[in-house]
């Protein structure tokens, strides 16, 4: 399989995902099944899920393989009342999983680059996730 390395250039939004997926977008209606206080968190990780199943080109990680790195972005959610910009939810870092990974592999990524992007340009959607 040949791997698009601009890809991430073409995903500036869920609905560019889903398109290069070849789906129709949903829209928060899609979620009036849950409680109303996780509908948005849901949509929201159903957003980043589609982004990284486009990113990964259909590849697999192989979790006993140690030397394959699979990467995941870690937020910085501690508020410091300092008058920091994005105070109490910022990227802190994209760390590297090895085959130990204390997030669910539907949201690692394959290259740093990847994570960084995502975790960056959908900032919204992780943190209605996450928070």
């Amino acid at each position: 399989m040949t791997i698009n390395e601009n890809l991430r250039d073409q995903i500036k939004t869920y609905e560019d995902a889903c398109a290069l997926k070849g789906i129709q977008p949903l829209t928060l209606a899609a979620f009036t099944a849950l409680p109303e206080s996780q509908q948005q968190a849901a949509f929201s990780r159903h957003k980043i899920e589609i982004i990284v199943e486009v990113l990964k080109q259909g590849r697999e990680f192989d979790w006993s393989d140690y030397d394959q790195r699979k990467y995941y972005p870690w937020f910085d959610m501690e508020t410091y009342n300092d008058g920091r910009a994005n105070d109490g939810f910022v990227l802190s870092r994209v760390l590297n999983a090895y085959v130990l990974t204390a997030v669910g592999s539907r949201l690692c990524y394959f290259s740093r680059e990847d994570a960084q992007y995502v975790a960056t340009q959908f900032l919204e959607d992780y943190k209605a996730f996450m928070k």
